[in-house]
This record gives structure tokens, C-alpha cells and sequence, in this order.
């Protein structure tokens, strides 16, 4: 189970770096999931349509706890945006930051449930096999369905918390409004509780005529993508959801910009269904939860950055419509180099005080106890602490000497790693291609470590799993990295420097703690030189 939990948040990494709406984070720990489907019989759509069965597929982490009364407590529903799915928040810059030991949304205390939406990941969609003869499913008709599945599914007849990204902020609204007393607080993310109208309609209306007006759509019975529809919709998306400042910074030239473009589109296009994705943009059609905001009782924390395209600050429409909301509260994010665009929405560590704030404001007495917290202890945390400082300071110590067998002892077989530049490497693969040419060259005495040094290391221990966050100096000198081969290769005359921010996830084997995966990220520029 670990390597298949650890798999499934490298991957969904690399797919929010491939969409743009990734950024250097942290590498999740190895948490416990459980996925299913539950099949909604004899579902009615909004447009009058119906399913004699509909698909919802899920993924939680975490156990239900109830009261007295049967009312569960601790349960936490995440939504996703158009074109994701639950799979996206088990990504580092969300998971590692929120669901880890003694984090806000711990999975040891929450039961958090990260559906995906009708016409999404393995949920029931176009592509299933109906093409354009597929519901014409809205907003209203995906919270219906996932109230089916939280009510019918999965026995859950309370939320502790709402929380949204993008279609899924929408949704959070649209909860509230649908379901008052459903929920002890939501936390909408990068919307307008608005009709979608002026240019955020343009653009999506631009998106839905480039599949419609391309002629191998064949109105949706087409037996090969309509390619130049997907690459116009998806060069639109891309524009949507950029951050200038953060594109202009990692690709500062003309030559970089384009590969970027050329590389997205084609990782982009590929499994892209083009009946899906119009399904998927149509869907926000007719939503409109501006005249029923007064509805919402619960709590409620909204989030928007100021360098959203999407939703864009100079508007003043967040600040008038929260207004409506008795117990709402509207945070703008400055623009910073932590903030991405419309994708801060999953930049937990950005926006993660403002949740913690919700939470307190809305605790009362359903608090959620630790599930089984006992059995999942299998050593003292201070033991715990001491024998991974030991293990890190023995990896440090084989890195600077080179020596490869003693990193290959502390690794697991299944190990992952994924490096500053978004590149995933399994164990043979990270000690074949990078780390063996390195200690080659520190054994021939061509290259070596000046400053090897970790810095403000924290340690969460959770029973037999573990991560160590901190900061690693490093200064290098006579090797330079080929980025293309992703290898290293000696050069007398160069040198690199800076900070590295890692997250180490170890799990314990047979009385031995073991790294499982690793993260990097540059909170700054590394520097080089000649």
C-alpha cells in the first residue's frame, strides 16, 4: 500500500507541474487511501435527462467518527476544478501541508473525502462510451450528486467542512446555498459567487466553439481527437490559469517559453477527451449563486489571489457579494512568489492560516477525536526523532563521500524521488543517472561538496511512517548539472550554490527507518557560476 500511496502523489504531481498549476512543494507522506465507486440508480438531471445509473468515484483518507447520536463529525469534503479530480489533493503543495500528524485537516482525526465530479476522473463521463449523448450535467446536478453519495454511499450525514478550488469554490457555494445546515463551515477557493459572465465566459465560450467548430468533432461522434480544437482549448486554459510574474521568472527567454508551450500542449493533449471537456466547461452554464447567498449559515472563509486572471480583483465583486453572507469573511492574497495565478487555490502553505482561523471560529461541540490513535503509535516519538537524525546524518555523510552503497541501504525498494525541476525518478534510475556519475567524480577527486549543511530540520512522526521538512545548504564545485540528461558531468570551472527545501517521507521496515520519497523545491535561485 505505501508504494502504490506514494506513487499516486508523485504522479499527481507531475500532472499539476505539467498543467502549470504546480509549484515546487513538498513530497506527501505515505498516507493511507481507500477509493470506490458508488453507483447513484435512477439519477435525474437538471435539463430533465436521467441515468439509470450513475458513477461516482472517490478517494478518502482517514475513518468517520460520530457523536451519540450518530451524527458523523469529523468528515471533510474536498472538490476539485474543472478537468481534475480528487486525485489532485494529494499532491505535495496540498496534502503535506494539511493531512499530515498534527496539521490542520489530519487524517488521523478527519475523514476526508475527495470525490470526483460527474464528468471527471473514473466518474461517469461523455467518454464512457454515450459521446454528446451524455446528460447535460450542470453545477447544481454535481453537488446533487455528490450529497447522494456522502448520504447514500458513504453513510455521512454532516460535513465538518466544504472546501472548494475553482469549479469546486463554485460548488462550495452552491453547497451552502442547497444544503445550510449540512455543514459547520466552507471554504470556497479562487471563484466568484457570481453568474459567469464578461471575460470569463468569453474565454470559456471560446473554448466550447473551438471543439464545436472544428470539423473532426463530427458533433461528437468522432473516432480520433479533434486535435487542433484540443490545442486551441487547451493554449486558452493555459492563459487562464498562469501567473505572469511566476512564467516571465521560470521561463525568461523566448526560446524557453516556447519549448515550455510545445511541451505542455503535447503532455496535455494526451487522454484529453474533447466531448469531456466541453461537458466540463459547459457545466458552469447557468450558475448563479449571488441571489440565495443569504442562505448560507455556516461559516464561511473566502479565498481569492490577486494575480487570478480568471477572477480578477479589480471586479470588486468577491468584496460586494461576501457581504450577503451573515458569517462570511473574504481574504485577497497579495501577489507574492509563493502565489501561482488561479492554481493558489492548491498552494496550501499560502492560504492555510485563513483555514485555521475558520476552523477555530467554527469548533464547537462535535470536535473530532483521534481515530484508534493507540495502535498507530509503534514507538516514542522523542526515540523516534533521534533514530531518524541518525539515519540523515548518515545519508549527508554518503553524499558528500560519494559512497553508493550506503545511500542504496537507507533507500526503500520503492523509493521516488522529484527533484527541483519537477523530474520523477524511481531508485535505480536516481542512482544510475544521478547520484553514481556525481560520486564518481567525488571519488576521482574532480568535484566536491564545500557546504553540505541541514538547517531548522522538523521531524512528524506518525506510528511507522515520518516526515522531515527543513532547509539544506549546499555549495558544489566542479561539476554542473546537464538538465537534458539529467546527469552530472565535470567541469573544473564551475560551482552552484544556494538552498535547497526538502521533505523527506520515511516509513519503518523491520526495526529500520527508511527513505520512501523525497521532495525538493528552491525557495530562491540557485546560483552558478563559472
Amino acid at each position: 500500500m505505501e508504494a502504490f500511496v506514494i506513487r499516486q502523489f508523485v504522479l499527481s504531481l507531475l500532472l499539476l507541474v505539467i498543467t502549470n498549476l504546480s509549484a515546487a512543494g513538498q513530497q506527501a507522506p505515505p498516507f493511507a487511501t481507500a477509493e470506490g465507486n458508488f453507483v447513484a440508480k435512477n439519477f435525474k438531471f437538471q435539463s430533465g435527462e436521467s441515468l439509470p445509473g450513475l458513477r461516482l468515484h472517490y478517494t478518502t483518507l482517514g475513518k468517520p467518527a460520530r457523536d451519540a447520536q450518530g451524527r458523523v463529525t469529523n468528515a471533510v469534503l474536498i472538490l476539485h476544478g474543472t478537468g481534475g479530480t480528487g486525485h489532485q489533493f494529494l499532491q505535495p503543495i496540498f496534502a503535506a501541508e494539511l493531512f499530515g500528524p498534527g496539521q490542520l485537516l489530519d487524517a488521523s482525526r478527519y475523514y476526508i473525502i475527495l470525490p470526483d465530479g460527474i464528468g471527471h476522473g473514473e466518474s461517469s463521463k461523455p467518454s464512457d462510451g454515450l459521446h454528446a449523448r451524455f446528460a447535460q450535467y450542470d453545477y447544481d446536478d454535481m453537488v446533487a450528486a455528490h450529497h447522494r453519495l456522502l448520504t447514500e454511499g458513504l453513510g455521512v450525514n454532516h460535513l465538518r467542512l466544504v472546501m472548494g478550488t475553482s469549479m469546486g469554490c463554485m460548488h462550495s457555494f452552491v453547497w451552502g446555498e442547497t444544503y445550510p445546515d449540512f455543514m459547520d463551515a466552507l471554504m470556497p477557493l479562487a471563484c466568484l459567487p457570481v453568474q459567469i459572465a464578461g471575460r470569463n465566459r468569453v474565454w470559456r465560450k471560446m473554448v466550447m466553439d473551438a471543439i464545436r467548430n472544428d470539423p473532426e468533432w463530427k458533433d461528437g461522434e468522432y473516432s480520433s481527437e479533434p486535435q487542433q480544437a484540443l490545442r486551441t482549448a487547451l493554449d486558452l486554459l493555459l492563459i487562464a490559469g498562469s501567473a505572469p510574474p511566476h512564467m516571465q521568472k521560470t521561463y525568461p527567454t523566448r526560446d524557453a517559453a516556447d519549448k515550455y508551450l510545445d511541451d505542455y500542449s503535447k503532455m496535455r493533449s494526451a487522454g484529453l477527451d474533447a466531448n469531456d471537456l466541453l461537458y466540463a466547461v459547459n457545466a458552469s452554464r447557468n450558475y448563479d449563486p449571488s441571489p440565495q447567498l443569504e442562505k448560507i449559515t455556516a461559516p464561511v472563509m473566502y479565498i481569492n489571489s490577486a494575480d487570478d486572471f480568471i477572477n480578477p480583483p479589480e471586479l470588486g465583486v468577491a468584496e460586494r457579494e461576501i457581504k450577503k453572507v451573515k458569517n462570511g469573511r473574504f481574504v485577497l492574497l497579495p501577489i507574492s512568489d509563493e502565489t501561482r495565478g488561479h492554481g493558489t487555490h492548491t498552494r496550501a502553505a499560502v492560504w492555510k492560516q485563513y483555514l485555521e482561523e475558520l476552523m477555530n471560529r467554527s469548533a464547537d461541540a462535535h470536535r473530532p477525536t483521534r481515530v484508534a490513535e493507540e495502535t498507530m503509535k509503534s514507538s516514542n516519538a522523542a526515540t523516534a526523532e533521534a533514530e531518524l537524525q541518525a539515519v540523515e546524518n548518515e545519508r549527508h555523510k554518503a553524499s558528500v563521500e560519494g559512497d553508493s552503497d550506503k545511500i542504496a541501504s537507507i533507500m526503500t525498494d520503492d523509493y521516488l524521488q522529484t527533484d527541483i525541476y519537477g523530474h520523477v525518478q524511481n531508485k535505480a534510475t536516481w542512482l544510475d543517472e544521478y547520484f553514481k556519475p556525481l560520486a564518481q567524480l567525488i571519488k576521482a577527486g574532480k568535484f566536491r561538496w564545500e557546504v553540505f549543511e541541514e538547517k531548522d530540520a522538523q521531524f512528524r512522526v506518525h506510528g511507522d511512517n515520518a516526515i522531515v521538512v527543513g532547509d539544506l545548504e549546499l555549495k558544489g564545485v566542479g561539476a554542473r548539472l546537464n538538465r537534458e540528461r539529467h546527469t552530472w558531468e565535470a567541469d573544473p570551472n564551475a560551482s552552484f550554490g544556494g538552498t535547497l527545501r526538502f521533505t523527506h517521507v520515511y516509513v519503518r521496515r523491520d526495526g529500520r527507518w527508511l527513505l520512501a520519497a523525497l521532495h525538493n523545491s528552491v525557495p530562491h535561485p540557485m546560483t552558478t557560476g563559472k
